[in-house]
């Protein structure tokens, strides 16, 4: 059994935050083994949780996390401690059905009223068996969204206990309210619903992605129902909107990139990613008009999608030498070359990383956050490698960029790389 000391171990705030993640049901593959406890935490990144039990409470803890890393007990830890609490803890479900059916008319009459003090179930009673417009129900539930949303608009910082029961709030509104329409057929007014929600994120201020993941991913799941509807023009209504929203300035990159991959993997054809590539490839060739062949990374504010242009020769069905042959007509582009690292690092082939980030650091010179990326990745090859000279090399090359105090570190780790003749 655990023992509820072991929230001993944890910061009230850490607690708090984890007792937030397990609310949200963010544990899966939840394994206790005797004293061994393992479990995923999901969120924007996934961390696997590994927990060594002694005499009811955590000897050894392990997460991925950056909390952790820094040896705290993190939130991740709390999290997969409570869902193992709880599993452990004698399940009994309270059936109220006999309750209810011995009631009176007026008692039960009572029991409803005394429900409806609760502002929020008066308003699920009165969307649910109110026969008024859905119209005049939308409004009423935006005067709702409108109390959730405003605490958070520009001037007020959603933390990540905060989040837990704002996503709550905002999920279940929508959630209950959507279903309503959605037995009334009213399926534009859902549709308008979701999109309304979905909107209000692009002003809330959020330390997290995952403060506001649920939400829309409620959003979604109402406008995947919409293009699956038959006998419906679903499927339009839903994508025309995305690209209307797309090509507002306005949008923060965070709901561009989700609105971006649902119309990705839900509304996209083959046909349209044809056209698309087109539409690079117009994009493309008037940039290299204006720029030539001259290196191309971040610096460029407007560069072409290259990176989406390689993704769609890929889901089209081009075969690697073609993608690679297009690379390297483009191999000016720091994109271009990323993609074809990553490709290498992932076959193995180090070698052909340390071949493209030598060359990429020559190519992207004038970028000196780059410069410092690939140099930072060369020293781990070189040291991988074993190749003393090359790191003593690079850290050399590195020298008269740095501070006098890391230039200081560097001439200590060069001495302890070479003799005194090398």
């Amino acid at each position: 059994m655990i023992d509820k000391n072991w929230r001993k171990k944890f910061r009230n705030i850490t607690l708090e935050e984890g007792k937030a993640y397990w609310e949200e049901g963010a544990i899966s593959q939840l394994d206790i083994q005797g004293d061994r406890i393992s479990a995923l935490v999901g969120g924007t990144w996934n961390y696997r949780v590994n927990i060594l039990m002694k005499d009811g409470l955590p000897k050894t803890m392990f997460c991925g996390c950056m909390d952790a890393a820094d040896g705290n007990h993190c939130k991740h830890m709390a999290a997969v401690l409570l869902a193992a609490e709880e599993k452990e803890r004698p399940v009994s479900h309270l059936d109220v059905s006999s309750y209810i059916r011995d009631l009176s008319r007026d008692e039960l009459m009572n029991l409803v009223l005394d429900l409806a003090k609760d502002e929020y179930t008066a308003n699920r009673i009165a969307f649910r068996y109110s026969a008024r417009s859905p119209e005049a129900q939308l409004k009423k539930v935006s005067r709702m969204m409108d109390e959730f949303f405003e605490p958070y608009r520009d001037h007020s910082f959603l933390n990540a206990i905060e989040s837990c029961v704002f996503q709550r709030n905002v999920c279940s509104l929508l959630e209950d309210t959507a279903e309503e329409l959605w037995n009334r057929k009213s399926y534009e007014e859902a549709f308008r619903l979701s999109t309304d929600v979905f909107l209000r994120l692009n002003d809330v201020i959020y330390d997290d992605f995952s403060d506001i993941e649920s939400i829309m991913d409620s959003c979604m799941d109402i406008w995947k129902k919409i293009i699956r509807l038959p006998g419906t023009d679903g499927k339009n209504l839903v994508k025309s909107w995305l690209k209307a929203r797309m090509n507002d300035d306005s949008i923060r990159e965070i709901l561009y990139e989700t609105m971006e991959d649902f119309l990705d993997e839900e509304l996209t054809t083959p046909d349209d990613w044809r056209e698309e590539l087109k539409e690079i490839d117009r994009t493309l060739e008037l940039f290299e008009k204006e720029h030539g062949k001259a290196p191309v990374s971040e610096t460029f504010l407007h560069r072409p999608k290259v990176r989406k242009r390689i993704g769609l020769m890929e889901e089209l069905g081009a075969d690697e030498a073609e993608v690679d042959a297009w690379c390297h007509e483009h191999w000016q582009f720091a994109d271009v070359r990323d993609i074809c690292m990553n490709k290498a690092e992932n076959r193995g082939d180090k070698k052909k990383v340390i071949s493209i980030l030598e060359e990429s650091r020559k190519l992207d010179a004038a970028n000196p956050l780059l410069v410092k990326e690939y140099s930072d990745r060369l020293l781990k090859l070189y040291e991988e490698a074993g190749d003393r000279k090359k790191v003593a090399d690079e850290l050399l090359d590195r020298f008269h960029h740095e501070s006098h105090e890391e230039q200081r570190n560097i001439y200590h780790r060069i001495r302890k790389l070479l003799s005194k003749e090398e």
